[in-house]
């Protein structure tokens, strides 16, 4: 459905994290040499989401005739860049952070918790109501995120949390390499 298009990419993100989320939950008992290449993903996909939000859909959100009279909706799009900047607190400083800290657990639990929170209020009251307002602009916007996502993905700071397919000695191909 191309007049979703934005939404649903941001709801194919949420679904991506989620599911890296899920990983890490047994990744220290089962490949704890995979949890540093996990960790770099998920926190590059939360940039990178927090970017295509804030640079373009949020403020077409904003733009849209009926959010101009829309209080509840701005308050929702204020609250939602502020959850931004903690959750770009939190990612600053478990990038410092080695993997095998003990506090690097208790402080991930803690952006998962942040991240769960924001989604669920996007989910159901952000993105439902962008549907309804911003149809007709929904395609255009999606194609201006893939864009930036592209580019985003380009950046040099981002190499070591791209998905590898490297070739499984036992047989078959492993999707994530392990960060040095």
């Amino acid at each position: 459905m191309f007049y979703t298009y934005a939404t649903q990419l941001l709801r194919d993100d949420h679904k991506k994290v989620r599911g890296l989320f899920a990983q890490l939950q047994s990744i220290d008992e089962r490949a704890p040499e995979m949890k540093p290449g996990v960790v770099n993903e998920v926190l590059m996909e939360l940039e990178i989401h927090s970017e295509l939000e804030e640079r373009i859909f949020y403020p077409s959100f904003l733009n849209c005739m009926e959010m101009k009279e829309n209080l509840k909706g701005q308050a929702l799009i204020e609250e939602s860049f502020k959850d931004h900047s903690e959750l770009k607190q939190m990612i600053a400083t478990l990038r410092k952070m080695s993997v095998h800290d003990e506090r690097f657990n208790l402080s991930f639990e803690v952006l998962i918790k942040a991240v769960t929170d924001h989604v669920e209020v996007e989910e159901i009251e952000i993105l439902p109501v962008a549907e309804q307002a911003m149809s007709n602009r929904l395609g255009e916007l999606g194609m201006q995120m893939e864009k930036l996502r592209t580019e985003l993905k380009a950046d040099p700071k981002y190499r070591e949390s791209l998905v590898n397919v490297v070739q499984d000695l036992r047989g078959g191909e492993q999707k994530r390499k392990t960060a040095a």
